[in-house]
């Protein structure tokens, strides 16, 4: 993705077994480093032991890699950004979410 695209998301999350109670999610500024730990004012939370909200990051990252993904794709196919962005007017686009390769949908919420 790197190599046809801007695909840089700021985002620092670690998600750990979010589909099991014991699901722990970090998040925040913090660059898991030195200077993040001893120079910079960085922030970090974790929280452990909420499925729902651990369930609820994991569907967001999901979103952001399959956000990069189809903008890699459509460069790789040479139609780069465009107006006809690919998106459905209609709920067609839903259909594989809940039933084809991707899985049902309702997974990702307990």
């Amino acid at each position: 993705v790197l190599t046809v695209g801007h695909a840089i998301v700021h985002d620092k999350i670690v998600i750990i077994d979010p589909m099991a109670d014991n699901a722990t999610v970090i998040a925040g500024s913090h660059n898991l480093g030195y200077k993040a730990s001893y120079e910079n004012d960085e922030n970090m939370v974790i929280v452990e032991g909420d499925k729902t909200f651990a369930a609820a990051f994991a569907v967001h990252m999901l979103d952001v890699f399959d956000h990069y993904k189809f903008r890699a794709w459509r460069r790789t196919i040479g139609e780069g950004p465009s107006d006809n962005d690919g998106l459905s007017i209609d709920d067609k686009w839903l259909k594989p979410y809940a039933e084809g390769r991707k899985g049902a949908i309702a997974r990702y919420f307990p």
